[in-house]
């Protein structure tokens, strides 16, 4: 609803709009892919693919958000009131930044609950993602997408954050389990990108970036998984250079079925998510939505052994019952709440971090 709301709102904006027609034009271009995107999230919900589905509609938001703050910009007759415009954007963009960190602060302790911890520790991600991006914003009007963007991630943490309290079973384990895997991951991950004499693979610094900022706030299982994500990244490259379409869609195939998610609600999240784009990836002949496909397989791999070696801790003690994941997937697309999509990244951009967004004026 709210992406559709904001699709609405930007046409509503661009077709009341006096600007000239180059930077119209440019901005026509933002509202078609948020209107793209809408109705890609439309369709993969109606043939039941939640995930993918709340992947297009924040994306549409992201675009159509990004549309409406650009016309308002440009229509200001002075260099003074687009830099105050500019200023009051991010100040609304930083409130609700503190908000979310006031919740992450009283609500730790969540990371270290059986039944809560991957809800935890993935809007432990998307808030450490927000945070740098805000810490890198430009200067220019290609702060507009920035923001968008990272007001987006700290909704999903807090969202995240929110199921995480729903689904706590009560039971704990010690999260500091990873700290030495994390730290590890850390160190390896650091020495392998600086050993690239050219750009490393896409995302791997951000990832970097980020999965530090989570280890100095010992949120280790989020460090740990994104630092891993970068590692498979690099392994996934060098799959690709080796490979024919043929043998790397059955190797991506065999990795997608070897995944054992049981135990797991976002194990399986990411496994459904690898299957639809490995689908797609064998409609279109694209390397790059199977490279996506692999992505998405990987993390559901990473969560999966994540699951096992919780269960395997001494401290832990299983709730009786198991979680109710169709409830869950029902609730964060009724809360539009969405989880930030690596084939966006992959096949668009050449970084999971900030897109320098910036129209030609």
């Amino acid at each position: 609803r709210n992406a559709s709301d904001s699709l609405e709102i930007a046409k509503a904006e661009y077709f009341k709009s006096s600007l000239e027609p180059g930077l119209l034009s440019e901005i026509s271009d933002l509202i078609d892919e948020s209107e793209r995107e809408w109705n890609s999230g439309t369709e993969a919900f109606k043939n039941g693919y939640l995930y993918g589905a709340a992947n297009h509609f924040f994306r549409s938001r992201v675009f159509s958000k990004t549309a409406k703050d650009a016309l308002l910009y440009y229509a200001l007759d002075s260099k003074a009131q687009q830099k105050a415009f500019l200023e009051k954007r991010t100040s609304e963009v930083l409130s609700g930044y503190r908000a979310a960190d006031a919740k992450f602060k009283t609500s730790s302790w969540l990371a270290n609950d059986t039944g809560a911890y991957e809800w935890v520790s993935s809007a432990q991600s998307r808030f450490s993602q927000a945070e740098e991006q805000l810490n890198t914003l430009s200067s220019t009007e290609g702060s507009l997408y920035e923001l968008s963007l990272a007001e987006g991630w700290t909704k999903i943490a807090t969202g995240l954050l929110e199921i995480g309290e729903n689904e706590q079973s009560g039971y704990g384990f010690d999260n500091a389990n990873f700290k030495a895997e994390a730290e590890g991951s850390i160190l390896d991950l650091d020495k392998l990108i600086s050993s690239y004499t050219q750009e490393p693979p896409s995302g791997t610094i951000w990832l970097l970036k980020v999965s530090k900022r989570e280890f100095t706030y010992e949120w280790f299982i989020s460090a740990f998984i994104d630092s891993e994500i970068a590692h498979k990244r690099i392994d996934a490259e060098r799959d690709l250079n080796t490979k024919t379409f043929v043998n790397y869609t059955d190797f991506v195939e065999a990795k997608i079925n070897s995944i054992s998610e049981s135990n797991s609600p976002w194990a399986r999240l990411y496994k459904d998510q690898a299957k639809l784009t490995l689908y797609y990836a064998k409609r279109d002949q694209s390397f790059e939505a199977l490279n996506a496909a692999l992505a998405f397989a990987n993390q559901a791999a990473i969560y999966a052994n994540i699951a096992k070696r919780v269960e395997q801790l001494p401290a832990i003690r299983q709730k009786s019952g198991g979680y109710n994941l169709n409830y869950v997937l029902l609730g964060i697309f009724a809360l539009g709440l969405v989880l930030i999509g690596l084939f966006y990244y992959l096949v668009r951009d050449r970084d999971i971090g900030p897109r320098r967004w910036h129209l030609g004026h």
